[in-house]
């Protein structure tokens, strides 16, 4: 599994479900910290800006002929060890943290959720990606799946291939056995209260590890 930690600024990795509010809380984190000249930066994967990650936004919504399961989530290997090196790996090495919308976790918890055995194994995936760190923290914000679809419903957006309830649930059970991997920089957070609480929890859990 993932082991390595040479850098030298804090690595905070920010998931949750489709729907779970990760995203308001990362924009509501990313203001608070500007305002008090943090010097961080946020990233997030796959970057859909580049070439890799331009591929991977179109094969979320194909119903015509989409990748096989195993072949999408290495797509999001290839983007992600891409951006390490290019803008990951930097920062930290000159000091500055680096918060990040998912990481290498999606890609654990979707192969565990969704691909065939022998595929479907949190330590195989977990053991590709064991030359990247492991982040400081992980910051899980939790909602009931059944949340996560109504949320994800109330939005009018084209649906992605992973976004029905089964799946989500299944992601959320996925997440579950991941969470027990990694228990010292895990952390649950209660996506299921007001956003201003969530991004109480959520400041609080970063001044703890900063």
């Amino acid at each position: 599994m993932s082991s390595q930690k040479v850098k030298s600024g804090k690595y905070v990795v920010v998931e949750g479900l489709e729907g779970s509010g990760k995203s308001t809380q990362i924009k509501l984190l990313q203001d608070e910290l500007r305002k008090k000249g943090e010097d961080c930066i946020f990233i997030k994967e796959p970057d859909y800006e580049n070439r890799i990650g331009s591929f991977i936004k179109q094969e979320l919504t194909n119903k015509q002929n989409p990748l096989d399961i195993i072949a999408l989530q290495f797509t999001f290997v290839a983007a992600r060890f891409e951006q390490f090196a290019k803008v990951t790996a930097p920062a930290l090495s000159d000091g500055k943290s680096v918060i990040s919308d998912r990481n290498w976790f999606s890609t654990a918890t979707h192969v565990a959720a969704f691909a065939p055995k022998p595929y479907s194994d949190l330590i195989w995936i977990a053991n590709v990606h064991s030359k990247l760190p492991l982040p400081d923290a992980v910051f899980y914000i939790g909602v009931p799946p059944e949340v996560a679809s109504q949320r994800i419903n109330s939005r009018g957006d084209q649906k992605r291939r992973f976004d029905s309830l089964d799946g989500l649930i299944a992601l959320e059970n996925a997440y579950i056995e991941l969470s027990k991997l990694y228990p010292k920089i895990w952390h649950r957070l209660n996506g299921n209260q007001s956003a201003e609480k969530v991004h109480a929890e959520l400041l609080a859990g970063w001044e703890r590890i900063r």
